[in-house]
């Protein structure tokens, strides 16, 4: 997939189609990059995103495949990576959500410790219960 939608995609093995290693293609050619580009323009122009080109879609892809537990091996495959090296760099991201989500999460919990206690209103002895 790291040459997806370029004309200048790697030769294939005898008897493979040129096609079948790519994720997109128009009758087992690749898809042109500027065709791809467009296609991601509009679907992201329809879904009120702005701006975006497919490359983003790839980080996206990546990070919340790590996030949701899926391995760096996994992760380097599917993008088509020749190194973890390439793909470690989504794990730091994965490592920095995380992070921010826990912070989150404990800034929530620490604020409903600190709330002052009240019995449900319909404990025995409260005022409203009768």
């Amino acid at each position: 997939m790291e040459n997806l939608g370029r004309t200048s995609a790697r030769p294939s093995p005898p008897g493979e189609s040129l096609g079948s290693n790519l994720l997109f293609t128009d009758h087992g050619r690749p898809v042109n990059a500027s065709c791809m580009e467009a296609a991601v323009r509009r679907a992201a122009e329809r879904a009120g995103l702005g701006r975006v080109a497919p490359h983003q879609l790839r980080h996206t892809l990546a990070i919340q495949a790590i996030n949701r537990g899926m391995s760096l091996e996994a992760i380097a495959a599917l993008l088509g990576h020749k190194s973890l090296s390439m793909t470690r760099v989504y794990a730091r991201i994965a490592d920095r959500t995380v992070a921010d989500e826990y912070f989150a999460v404990s800034e929530k919990v620490e604020a409903l410790c600190n709330a002052p206690r009240q019995p449900p209103a319909d404990a025995e002895g409260s005022e409203t219960a009768k």
